[in-house]
Parts: C-alpha cells; structure tokens; sequence
C-alpha cells in the first residue's frame, strides 16, 4: 500500500525492477535539476532492468547487494536509513527490504524528515577521474576532508565552496552499520 512519501520497488531473484508503486515519478521531478535529463530512470524507463545498473560505485553497488542478499538469506526484513538531499535540503529516508514469494524482495523507501542545508551545497558526479573532486558517502552524504567525515553543509562552511564535484562510496561508519 503506497503511502505518501514512499516508494517502493520489487526486485525479483535476479535483481531485476519488476513492479513500483508510490511516487517515484513524482519524487524525480520535484527533485531534479532542470538542466538534466532523467527521462531513463522514470519508472517506465527501469521495470526490467537491474537494480545494479542504477549504483554507479562498485563499494556501494557491493554493500546494497550485501543488504538485499542478506534479506534473501536470512529471509528477515532489514531497515537502514541514509540521505538523499538535493542542493539546499537534507532528506531523511529509511529503506526496508523484505522477502516476497521464492527470491524476490519488495524494497519500501520512506521519506522521514526534511532540513535545510545551510549554506546550500551543489554537488555534482565527477565526469572523469582527472578532474578534481573530493569523496561523498552514498548513504549518509557525508563528504570526505583529511580523513573526516563532515555533513555537506560542515564541508561547505570549512572549505568555502558551494559547488563540488564528487565520486562515491560508503564510509566506515554507514559500512560497519550493515
């Protein structure tokens, strides 16, 4: 039952998106930015495809496929929450996993609160690893500085910027969290 502010997927045992419901749709065009184009990961565009392709770092890639083989193993439902701000916003989620019928999972993202990131914090993926970026967990958004970990509005107040290019991973603490 869809509930306003989730979204929620099913995988089937391969991995592959098999049927959404919520606002998943709706949640992509609130919060993209208008000089991008997402029209390949609007919920047409993904049923069929695997989740995988939708990670583009291999450590986080590695520690959501460790979470959902985790569920499928132990046929027990796993909460974790994580971050996904947009430029001026933190937003609070929580993901929970839980086993469907043979090896499929229903994935249920809930939207928990909102806050505001101040100073706002644009933050893009590196293009490539010759341009100059710094590390951002994929979970928490925390951005690596000298082998710390600070909130993005920490970052941007300690270094001055308000625009950073970024590539992904997860940190310590959100991968001893598992």
């Amino acid at each position: 039952m869809y509930v306003k502010g989730n979204t929620i997927y099913e995988l089937d045992g391969e991995n592959r998106i098999t049927h959404i419901e919520g606002g998943w749709d709706e949640f992509l065009k609130r919060n993209s930015s208008c000089d991008k184009s997402y029209g390949s990961i609007e919920q047409e565009s993904v049923i069929g495809k695997r989740l995988e392709a939708f990670i583009d770092d291999d450590i986080t890639r590695m520690h959501i496929k460790s979470i959902i083989e985790s569920v499928r193993y132990t046929k027990a439902i796993k909460t974790m929450t994580y971050r996904c701000d947009s430029h001026d916003t933190k937003r609070f989620m929580l993901m929970r996993v839980e086993p469907t019928t043979g090896s499929g999972l229903r994935l249920a993202h809930t939207f928990l609160k909102a806050e505001p990131l101040d100073p706002p914090l644009k933050i893009e993926p590196a293009s490539d690893e010759s341009e100059k970026f710094n590390i951002r967990c994929s979970i928490c958004n925390r951005v690596e500085v000298e082998r710390t970990w600070l909130e993005p509005d920490e970052f941007s107040r300690f270094s001055g910027r308000s625009h950073i290019k970024v590539n992904y991973t997860v940190c310590p603490i959100c991968m001893d969290a598992i």
